[in-house]
């Protein structure tokens, strides 16, 4: 697991939501909106995921995720 620096602890816990990519049983990407719920002080980030659906079978093959999260009021 990647250390999460403070800065981008502080920025994620600014974010309504972020895009959580998963791989799927065949080796495609799937990516999905989620909520975060905490972040905690070992930098462990909890999600959302109302539907329990196919995000979470994807982590339970393979936990290896990618979360992305973007200021859309200063991207450029």
């Amino acid at each position: 697991m990647v250390k999460l620096t403070d800065a981008v602890v502080r920025f994620l816990e600014t974010q309504g939501c972020v895009v959580l990519s998963t791989i799927d049983e065949k080796g495609f990407p799937h990516s999905s909106c989620k909520d975060i719920v905490k972040i905690d002080k070992e930098g462990h980030i909890y999600l959302l995921d109302v539907y329990h659906g196919k995000t979470f079978e994807n982590l339970k093959r393979n936990p290896l995720a990618s979360i992305t999260a973007f200021n859309e009021h200063k991207f450029v």
